[in-house]
């Protein structure tokens, strides 16, 4: 199923022995928009206490309540390594946290797996390995230790408000996101066109993304105004169907061919997942 993001905010979340915060922000990864973490507030009335959680431990999602139910205890939460309202995340501290819960080092992974669902804990003792796949994760840990400061984390909160532009000029800003319940994938940016037609959000999938500038606070498209401006409206009391994926293929692209690579969802939900845009010649 595909959410938007703000629909996680404000959610409870559960331990498995009890009530233990609620959902803030998320963070996603800007190499694959893989949702890294959720970001939770542990605190009281008169405190504050930030912790990350993967996805990987969620239990389950009840969207209608409004509550997530973690596949982890109060205690395990309570003593991970917080975060601070201003920190950036890095990624020994990242490490710090997959050491305590004893979580595989997603950016450590191979490619064929980083790029798939997001991993249970478990599931680094169970993958098989191969010379190759040795070596790619021993590159990938030496990247890490270079990249310590930069690990590519940005809030979904902190995004919304970015400038879009087309390939001939300004269409508006991000207003929101929507990910795939099922691999915690980001599959549209929300998008206002306010500065070329009021009162319209169209949905941008990342594969359609030319450039993000995370300092200047903006994102470019491969699209012209034009093919935005006609793109089909959004309204965010309306679900996504399995047809209004296939208008957006159809509208972006001459000829799209789907790769349906994400993990078992309803129909079509992967539609864009690979979205080709057209040559601009």
């Amino acid at each position: 199923m595909l959410y938007r993001f703000d629909q996680l905010e404000g959610t409870a979340l559960h331990a498995r022995d009890g009530k233990l915060g609620k959902v803030e922000d998320l963070y996603f990864d800007d190499r694959d928009w893989m949702v890294r973490y959720l970001v939770v507030d542990t605190g009281g009335w008169f405190t504050s206490r930030k912790v990350l959680l993967s996805p990987a431990s969620v239990e389950r999602f009840d969207h209608e309540a409004g509550e997530i139910q973690m596949d982890l205890t109060k205690e395990q939460i309570e003593a991970s390594p917080p975060i601070g309202s201003e920190e950036t995340v890095s990624r020994r501290m990242e490490a710090a946290i997959a050491a305590h819960y004893d979580w595989p080092a997603y950016w450590n992974l191979p490619s064929l797996v980083t790029g798939g669902p997001v991993l249970a804990p478990s599931l680094s003792s169970e993958l098989s390995t191969t010379p190759e796949l040795d070596s790619e994760m021993n590159t990938r840990r030496a990247r890490t230790s270079r990249d310590s400061q930069d690990c590519g984390l940005r809030s979904a909160d902190a995004v919304k408000g970015y400038d879009i532009r087309a390939e001939d000029g300004w269409i508006g800003h991000v207003v929101g996101f929507v990910y795939d319940s099922v691999t915690w994938k980001v599959r549209y940016l929300i998008v206002d066109t306010h500065k070329i037609l009021p009162g319209k959000k169209v949905l941008i999938p990342p594969s359609m993304i030319r450039q993000v500038s995370w300092d200047g606070m903006d994102v470019t498209v491969m699209a012209k105004i034009d093919e935005i401006r006609t793109a089909p409206a959004y309204r965010e009391s309306d679900p996504i169907t399995s047809e209004d994926e296939r208008n957006i293929v159809e509208h972006f692209c001459d000829s799209a061919e789907i790769a349906a690579t994400a993990g078992p969802t309803e129909p079509m939900t992967s539609a864009t997942e690979h979205l080709t845009p057209p040559s601009r010649g």
